[in-house]
């Protein structure tokens, strides 16, 4: 069995499970009295590590969904500033802002760059 991550295997085996649509229960366990974490200072920190474990294991399992969300608020966000900036091209009749043009222009592209990241990584993968 191979794992992606270094951080913990538990999360990632949970993940694994919901997907291949096994039941996931909860099981009662009687256990020790806590003591200080020797591992974490705070549940920050600990928190910080799970989701970047999260998101690691999304981006390896899912990479088409992954890939395909991050590119499409790249470029919806330059979509939204290039409908901005032709809106005010329309009613002032000038642009007048060259680097949000570019701006745009680089979010649109970096997003179809993104998205095509995407079915590269899924075609990778399968």
């Amino acid at each position: 069995m191979s794992y992606i991550n270094t951080f913990t295997y538990t999360q990632e085996q949970i993940i694994k499970a919901a997907k291949q649509g096994f039941k996931i229960t909860e099981i009662p366990i009687i256990t020790r009295k806590t003591r200080a974490s020797r591992l974490f200072k705070n549940p920050w920190q600990y928190a910080m590590k799970a989701w970047i474990n999260i998101l690691r294991i999304y981006r390896d399992y899912e990479p088409l969904m992954f890939f395909g969300r991050v590119g499409a608020v790249f470029f919806s966000i330059g979509v939204l500033l290039g409908c901005w900036l032709v809106y005010r091209f329309f009613t002032l009749g000038y642009v007048g802002r060259t680097p949000s043009v570019i701006l745009s222009l680089l979010l649109i592209l970096m997003g179809i760059q993104v998205i095509l990241f995407g079915f590269l990584a899924d075609m990778i993968r399968k």
